[in-house]
């Protein structure tokens, strides 16, 4: 999309990294999984090769600044739509990870937790794990990301510092979700 060697700008590097890293393994197959697993037909014209490598060539100081994001095609907005609808708060497909992880998925959780082999490197702290849990269960503070990003670590030293086969942590995880087969779950965490 646009050329690494072009980078002049820490902002640049920085989305340049994301667009080559971030978005084609993660924030656009996810979109693509679950618009199909809805029936719906998901477009992203905004990544269309020309608009990409246009927007690459902006000056920094016009796509970002403090407390604004996407100026120009905010800007680009407002000849079409109403302010109000070009300024609103931004919401997507969210799924409901909190209030899960504090229900139906706790038990799982508490698995990670318990069993984890992460804990075992001496990295993170099983006691502080707990506590973030427990916080989160009692919706005292929502840690929905910190424990979606402690069962992603977990799954990731299960398979590259362990060792352990794709379907090896498959398993073990569908055992814990009390599942006979995870694999068809876009969020199973094991590609």
């Amino acid at each position: 999309m646009h050329n690494a060697d072009v980078c002049t700008t820490e902002l640049d590097r920085l989305m340049y990294t994301e667009q080559m890293t971030r978005m084609p393994e993660h924030d656009l197959r996810i979109a693509d999984r679950m618009s199909m697993a809805h029936a719906l037909e998901l477009r992203a014209p905004i990544m269309d090769r020309e608009v990409c490598q246009f927007a690459a060539r902006i000056p920094a100081a016009y796509k970002i600044q403090p407390g604004k994001l996407k100026m120009v095609l905010r800007e680009l907005c407002r000849r079409f739509y109403p302010d109000e609808f070009v300024d609103r708060k931004k919401y997507g497909f969210g799924f409901p990870m909190a209030r899960w992880y504090a229900g139906e998925l706790a038990p799982f959780v508490q698995a990670i937790i318990d069993e984890g082999e992460i804990f075992e490197t001496g990295l993170l702290r099983r006691e502080r794990a707990q506590e973030i849990f427990d916080e989160h269960r009692a919706r005292k503070t929502d840690h929905n990301f910190k424990i979606w990003n402690l069962i992603n670590l977990e799954v990731w030293h299960r398979l590259f510092v362990s060792g352990q086969t794709r379907e090896d942590v498959r398993a073990w995880l569908a055992d814990r979700l009390g599942k006979a087969d995870v694999s068809a779950s876009p969020a199973a965490g094991v590609a």
